[in-house]
């Protein structure tokens, strides 16, 4: 894998991870409103990012554990960081809509 192979995979995993994130930001908003439909729609767009990401990261270790990239470089270890970043926040917008829910619950009781 040459250098700028290596870049663009990680440029790939930043972009992705940052949509990702974008979309579970959005999420979060949505369920602050109490519109869960539109916060699955979100999580869901931001999973499929996930998934991209991932493709590129599995990329990324394929080449590093058959020697094929002499070291990752900051730009892969960056990209890494902005996958396990959007990754907690997925995790993060879905304990926040959860606690959203049990908001529009209490406030329905009355």
């Amino acid at each position: 894998m040459t250098v700028e192979e290596l870049n663009e995979l990680s440029c790939t995993l930043i972009a992705c991870a940052g949509d990702a994130y974008a979309h579970f930001n959005k999420a979060i908003s949505f369920a602050s409103r109490g519109d869960f439909d539109a916060y699955d729609h979100e999580v869901a767009e931001g999973q499929d990012s996930i998934a991209i990401a991932h493709e590129s990261q599995l990329r990324l270790l394929q080449a590093d554990i058959s020697g094929k990239v002499a070291g990752m470089g900051v730009l892969a270890m960056h990209a890494q960081d902005h996958l396990m970043n959007a990754m907690s926040f997925e995790n993060t917008a879905k304990h926040i809509a959860d606690m959203y829910r049990r908001i529009v619950i209490l406030e329905t009781r009355g």
